[in-house]
Order: structure tokens, then sequence, then C-alpha cells
């Protein structure tokens, strides 16, 4: 069998006889702080403008999403066919070629 070193043997020893009723929870404020270095340690995985580019393309696509609806919208109440050339024609009879 293999001889254990006579320090190893004490603090075994000492961590036999150690006290069994060791409370549960930490004291009171311990789990903030350890929360808050870890927060301090994090590297953000992206740059911080990918967050403002992301938020600028979602208002981008809302706002055209509406402007695309609201051209929907106005085109489906119209009572002109998709293939009325009235106007534009009276543009260049008006216009380019009196």
């Amino acid at each position: 069998m293999s001889q254990l070193d006579p320090e190893l043997r004490r603090l075994i020893q000492w961590s036999r006889a150690a006290n069994e009723a060791l409370p549960e929870e930490a004291p009171f404020g311990v789990a903030g702080r350890i929360a808050s270095r870890w927060r301090e340690t994090i590297v953000p995985a992206e740059p911080a403008w990918w967050g403002r580019l992301q938020l600028a393309a979602a208002w981008l696509s809302v706002a055209i999403l509406v402007f695309g609806g609201t051209v929907w919208v106005s085109r489906a109440n119209s009572a002109s066919a998709a293939y009325d050339f009235a106007p534009a024609y009276q543009l260049i009879a008006q216009n380019i070629a009196p």
C-alpha cells in the first residue's frame, strides 16, 4: 500500500474533524457582489453598434411595410385598371409633345 505524506494525513484528519453544520446560504449581499463582478468580466460577443444597426433595420422595415400597405390599400380602392395609361398619356400629350 502507498504511504501518505504526513502533512496530507494531518490535513485529512482536520477535514474529518471539521464542523459539518455549515450555513447553506451565503451571507446577505454576497450573491450580488459575485454577480456584479461576473458581469464586469463578460466580454460582449458582438460590437456595440450592432444592436443599434438591428434596431434601425427593424424600424426601416416597419416603415417600408407601412408605406407598402398604404400604397396597396390606395391602389385597391381606386377604380382604374392596372393597364390604364391615361395619366401618363395626358402628361406626355400636354407637356412633352404638344
